[in-house]
Formats: structure tokens, C-alpha cells, sequence
């Protein structure tokens, strides 16, 4: 055995680095540098490819995690077609992700309803969120459960780091149907609400948070900080809505930069069924003018991705390049957020009693050319504390 580690050991170095050329994932990568020395000096003298995604997937019963000597998780490799089983910080037992941003990042409740945070899988390092807010013009503090978020920047850059989320108002001991909009500066204890936004997505896009409002309506609110507070100036794009062709129903939609592009991504289902059937990707363009002058837009269908990989969820979407990538297909990535409406998850939640369950098993991939679905985890059970979110490293 000996021996045959030392000829494994003793191969070539410029080999071993063509070896560590053609593979992709960071987690292969490392794996390869545990093995020995010259194995090690080929795999970080290697640059590491941009990463795509991974999925991660939560357990079923997070009871059964308190029971294990490490918590662990599926992280889901499209290089690879495989889950990675990778550790997970203990805090995170029972936690609801809704949300990550890249470098690390996840956006986690710790007590599901409340203990909003934003934690680094690298550093796990934590960064409190709040878990109140005031609505603007008025006073009253209110508790707040976050349902999706996303930054303006990355939190440990040293310069002030704003966070917009979609937010629920709990009064009289229950979290409202409203999907509030809410901006805050990292650190500060409470959010700042804008009732008149009822929004079911947000995207970080040409400096200013776009909320897209369930009435169609783009708002685009961009702030402005002096150091000591800020103001946020609201600009509404009035939008025809989504036209859908009958026996299909809309599920969700997203905003997605891409090559500098604001595109809607529509989820759509069969009336008779509850799972993911197609997508629509959209464009925003100008369809004439209101009497007050202002513009009407309209979301035009495009008819090809062009090589773009879309990863989608509230809060979460990012565009990549195929062509970056070895093997990899355009299309729509997408996991299960079919929780998000169902205020189940938000009403009468707490920690020591999670009896809800979490949709996990609607994830897969979309082909705009054939209209294939590839589905990932199909057959999951349902999670008691957490629905799936992407990973970006």
C-alpha cells in the first residue's frame, strides 16, 4: 500500500496540474490537496473556476441533527451531478435559510420566526438582522418575520452595507398575508417599512433595490446615506401584466440581472398540478405613455437564453455563462420556495413545536429549446424547518 501511494505521489508535476485543470468544483479541488504533498502543490497552484451554485437541501426532521456529532448538509454539484455532505454550523440546527448571497453567505432565522441573521459558512461569522421595523410615518415598532433578502454589497467590505428584504407584520400574535418592503443599514436594530410596496421579489440592480410589486408594477428605490441616516426615493415603472395562456398558472416570478439586463423569469405549473412545469423569460420594454407623462412598459418574451444559465429564487437569482463552463447546458435552475406563500410557515411557528412542513422536492431545470424539465430530488420529503436555498461561494 505504501508503495502505491508513493508512485500515486511521485507522478509528474505537470500532470498533476492538468489534472487539477479539468476539475471544476472547488470541493474536488480540495479533496485532491488532503491526498499529499505534490498533490497539494498542484491543486492550489491551480486557479479556481467560477463557481456555480450549489443546492443546498435541508434534512427532513431537524430533531435528528441535535442527535449527530456534526451537523451536516447536501450541497448539490452541477459539476459533479452529486451532493457534496459538507458541515454546517451547530447553531444552524432548526434554523430557516431564506436567503444567500455570494462569499458564503446565508440569510438564516435561528428561531424560524425571529434571531434573523446573516451567517458566512467560511468564517461563521454572524451578523444580526432585525426583527422589528417601523413603517414609514409612523412611529410604532413592529415584529417582523424576513422572508426573502438580498445586499447591496458584501457586508464585510468596510463600507456601509445596506440589506432590502420582503417582509411580514406580526399583529394580534399573527404574522399578516402583507409582503412588505423593508431597507435597512447593516447594524442598525430595526428595518424601515413601505407599506405601499407589496412585493413578491427583490434584486439588487444598477444601485438601487427593485421590488417587483404582485400588481406587475416595478419600484425602484435607491438610497442615500449621509452617515448618520439615510432616504430612499421610490420610483415606480407602471408594467402591463404577464399575459398567461390558458390551463397554466402562474407559481412565482423573479427578477435577473443578466449581461446588464433587468429580465423577469415567470414559474409556471398546470392547473392540475403542483409542481414546476415551464418557464417564461421576459424583457422590460417601453410600450408608450401615460397621461402623466410617465411610461408603460411591458414584459416581452425572449426567445433564447443565448448560453445564459439562470439560477432563480426570491432574492437569490444570479446569471452565468455555459460557455464558462465545461459541459454545462443554458437554462433555468430553479428549487422548491413553494412555501413562500403559504403563511403556514409563518403563523404560530416556534421552535420547540415545528409541526409545519416545508415543500423540498420541486427543484430541477428547465431547457427553453426542448422544454425539458430535469428534476433534482423529486421524491424529498418535506422539511420541518427550512425550504432550499443556493449557495454562492
Amino acid at each position: 500500500m505504501a508503495s502505491n501511494h508513493a508512485q500515486w505521489a511521485d507522478l509528474p508535476l505537470d500532470l498533476l496540474l492538468h489534472t487539477a485543470s479539468v476539475l471544476e468544483c472547488v470541493a474536488d479541488l480540495s479533496h485532491m490537496a488532503l491526498m499529499c504533498t505534490s498533490w497539494h502543490t498542484a491543486a492550489f497552484g491551480t486557479k479556481i473556476k467560477k463557481q456555480l451554485p450549489w443546492l443546498l437541501m435541508p434534512h427532513e426532521n431537524h430533531e435528528e441533527l441535535s442527535r449527530l456529532d456534526e451537523i451536516r448538509a447536501d450541497f448539490y454539484c452541477f459539476f459533479t451531478n452529486a451532493p457534496h455532505c459538507l458541515p454546517l454550523p451547530f447553531q444552524t440546527i432548526g434554523a430557516r435559510f431564506f436567503g444567500s448571497y455570494p462569499g458564503g453567505w446565508l440569510f438564516v432565522a435561528f428561531a424560524q420566526n425571529h434571531w434573523h441573521s446573516l451567517l458566512n459558512l467560511y468564517s461563521e461569522d454572524v451578523v444580526m438582522l432585525p426583527d422589528s421595523m417601523f413603517l414609514m410615518g409612523c412611529k410604532v415598532y413592529e415584529p417582523i418575520v424576513i422572508r426573502a433578502a438580498t445586499l447591496s454589497g458584501p457586508p464585510e467590505n468596510g463600507t456601509a452595507t445596506f440589506c432590502a428584504a420582503i417582509v411580514s407584520v406580526k399583529k394580534h400574535g399573527v404574522f399578516g398575508e402583507e409582503c412588505i418592503a423593508a431597507i435597512w443599514r447593516i447594524g442598525q436594530h430595526q428595518a424601515t417599512g413601505f407599506e405601499e410596496i407589496n412585493a413578491r421579489d427583490l434584486i439588487m440592480f444598477n444601485g438601487s433595490f427593485y421590488f417587483l410589486n404582485y400588481d406587475g408594477d416595478l419600484v425602484a428605490c435607491k438610497v442615500r446615506d449621509d452617515g448618520v441616516q439615510f432616504t430612499v426615493t421610490q420610483n415606480w415603472f407602471h408594467v402591463i401584466p404577464v399575459y398567461i395562456e390558458e390551463g397554466v398558472e402562474i407559481m412565482s416570478m423573479y427578477l435577473v440581472e443578466s449581461r446588464g439586463e433587468l429580465l423577469l423569469v415567470v414559474r409556471l405549473k398546470n392547473q392540475q398540478s403542483n409542481v414546476t412545469s415551464s418557464f417564461l423569460v421576459m424583457e422590460m420594454l417601453e410600450a408608450g405613455t401615460c397621461e402623466n407623462g410617465h411610461g408603460i412598459y411591458v414584459w416581452s418574451p425572449i426567445q433564447s437564453l443565448d448560453g445564459r444559465m439562470l439560477f432563480v429564487a426570491r432574492g437569490q437569482s444570479r446569471s452565468f455563462e455555459a460557455a464558462d463552463y465545461i459541459n454545462q447546458r443554458e437554462g433555468v435552475y430553479f428549487l422548491d420556495d413553494n412555501s413562500f406563500d403559504d403563511l403556514n410557515s409563518l403563523r404560530n411557528c416556534d421552535l420547540f413545536d415545528m409541526t409545519y412542513r416545508y415543500s423540498s422536492c420541486d427543484n430541477g431545470s428547465w431547457n427553453m429549446h426542448d422544454g425539458v424539465t430535469r428534476r433534482l430530488f423529486s421524491t424529498k420529503s418535506p422539511s420541518n424547518y427550512s425550504a432550499p436555498v443556493w449557495f454562492f461561494h
